[in-house]
């Protein structure tokens, strides 16, 4: 594919500038000198799209890599789990196109020796610390000393069959980069920090990825990673958009980077994008989190009305051609020129620049882009109000959003650090950048599932845009519905139903039903269980070109011992 287009480098100044002198931010861009040359987007993959650091060669099976552990029947007799076996291969899958696995365990096969040094680096093989990037997927729970626990699939020898933080000590081998996709396994609030759990079990680790609180069981976490990272957003970018972006916006990702000072640990956490295989200082540990802000006023109250209109959304099909990259660099405010090559990704999207100065563009032709780094010296967050009309703002300047948007939500990334060096030192927790999301409104609803049909805005400190992401697709037409619910066992076939007849709640109660009848068939029932608050929603979800009328609500589960979980209940209204 191939087409000529006009291409400018502009920088953040500029742009404002030529705003200020034209009156609308399309126009502005046009208007600038530009020079004309080919874009050129080239189907295959790169080296660039793999994870491995440079200078690495694999020179015996799995080369001290990667491994990685699911567990869904656990030996402890704790609630089963049904998509951890999914989410760890997501992201096992995607190494192995590169370098073969050094271990996959899944159950059973995943015992305590492999979380002990010295077993931890079995036959120079198997376990934690044989490899430089470790992914595990299960069930995990944290003490109120800081104590991070994961029951396991087997016990072995006398030590029982849980992962211990307090019993680990890890990264003095191969151990370099941890993934730990369990509840509660990096702590950032409530008196708990990375410092407190994982201090005395590092000796060399880079980086680690987890949940300041409790995690849904699905299976898409490893591969929306991934996806995201080959958007060329760091490591943490990657896990904390991945998680919170795509999954679900009830739930709190986390990741810490160690280093020697505060500058070099902070500049790992948010920029380091290769698996690295040198050891590395736990003098400054640096840490972030995404975190829903707690005031009313920053997120939108849940929808419970049905339309009067029972319909699905056609969606106008959008692609990531040459075209389409001209119109997001004509409409955003890069310090960098139209690339004359954008090299496929593995997922067939495309991608060019560096972490903080990047745009990436998916097969559908949804776009993540990123123009600068936050002023972090400044640590006065910004007001809700302030936050939300300046992405209103931004919006409306580069058009984004035709079809209509609503305000969605506002979320902050927080920041924390601190070393257990001499007498210790905790710094305290700041914001460091304000996200704020909209979304796109179909047949006067929302769309309601996480990464469908939103332009998300990040804001630093100081009230600059730092980047911008538009996952919303134009509205073709929609379709009318036949409505009908389900009528009792045995009572007849089912039948039309008016719309002030369909309780949206009761669609949630029999999908939820379904879990609970998934649990009771296991019998691992749990001890208690309730919906998540201001979870409910009713709107739409995106599915391909189409776009169907849901109700959606999440739950979290108390396993006992300290364990929960969060499942997502997402069904159709209509026929």
């Amino acid at each position: 594919m191939s087409a000529t287009t006009e291409v400018t480098e502009l920088t953040m100044n500029q742009y404002r500038e030529a705003s200020r002198r034209i009156g609308q931010g399309g126009a502005a861009v046009a208007a600038l000198p530009a020079q004309a040359y080919e874009i050129r987007l080239s189907h295959g993959t790169t080296d660039e799209a793999n994870p491995i650091a440079p200078g690495v060669a694999a020179v015996r099976g799995g080369a001290n890599m990667y491994g990685a552990n699911s567990i869904q029947k656990f030996a402890t007799g704790d609630g089963n789990l049904s998509h951890t076996h999914e989410d760890a291969d997501g992201w096992a899958n995607y190494v192995a196109r590169f370098t073969p696995l050094n271990f996959r365990f899944k159950d059973g096969s995943v015992s305590t020796w492999e979380y002990l040094d010295p077993w931890d680096d079995w036959q120079d093989t198997y376990g934690l610390d044989a490899v430089r990037a470790f992914y595990h997927s299960g069930h995990g729970g944290m003490d109120n000393g800081g104590v991070f626990f994961a029951p396991l699939g087997a016990a072995w020898s006398n030590r029982g069959a849980y992962a211990r933080s307090d019993q680990m000590g890890f990264a003095n081998q191969h151990s370099r980069y941890v993934f730990f996709s369990t509840c509660f396994s990096c702590r950032v609030l409530g008196g708990q920090n990375p410092i407190r759990t994982w201090n005395h079990a590092t000796n060399g680790l880079r980086m680690l990825f987890g949940y300041e609180t409790t995690s849904v069981d699905v299976g898409n976490y490893g591969s929306a990673f991934w996806n995201h990272w080959n958007r060329n957003k760091s490591f943490s970018q990657a896990w904390l958009d991945a998680s919170w972006y795509d999954i679900s916006h009830n739930q709190a990702p986390s990741a810490f980077a160690c280093g020697a000072t505060s500058t070099e640990a902070s500049n790992r956490l948010y920029n380091e994008r290769l698996f690295y295989g040198d050891a590395v200082s736990r003098n400054w540990y640096q840490w972030r989190w995404y975190y829903a802000a707690a005031s009313a006023m920053a997120q939108r109250e849940s929808n419970r009305k049905l339309p009067t209109r029972i319909a699905l959304a056609h969606l106008e099909p959008r692609t990531a051609t040459p075209a389409r990259v001209r119109e997001i660099f004509n409409r955003l405010p890069f310090g960098m020129a139209v690339p004359r090559e954008m090299i496929s990704r593995p997922d067939g999207g495309f991608a060019t620049g560096e972490v903080h100065q990047r745009i990436s563009l998916a097969p559908d032709g949804s776009f993540d882009a990123a123009f600068a780094t936050p002023n972090r010296d400044n640590q006065s967050a910004l007001p809700i109000q302030t936050a939300i009309a300046a992405a209103g703002a931004f919006v409306r300047q580069v058009g984004l959003g035709q079809d209509g948007l609503q305000f969605d939500r506002l979320i902050h990334n927080w920041e924390g650090g601190g070393s257990a060096a001499g007498t210790g030192v905790l710094e305290p927790n700041r914001i460091t950048e304000t996200i704020v999301q909209f979304t796109q409104m179909i047949n006067g609803l929302p769309v309601v599932t996480p990464g469908q049909g939103k332009v998300i805005v990040r804001l630093d400190n100081d009230q600059r845009v730092l980047g911008v992401a538009d996952s919303t697709h134009p509205v073709a037409g929609l379709a009318d519905q036949v409505v009908s619910v389900p009528t009792p066992q045995g009572t007849g076939p089912t039948e039309p139903t008016p719309t002030s007849e369909i309780d949206a709640e009761d669609v949630v109660a029999r999908g939820w039903s379904q879990i609970l009848k998934r649990f009771l068939l296991d019998e691992t029932m749990p001890r208690a269980y309730g919906p998540v608050p201001g979870s409910f929603d009713v709107g739409y979800s995106i599915r391909g070109n189409t776009a169907i009328l849901v109700a959606r609500q999440e739950f979290e589960v108390d396993f006992g011992h300290g364990l929960f979980k969060r499942y997502i209940v997402e069904e159709p209204i209509g026929g």
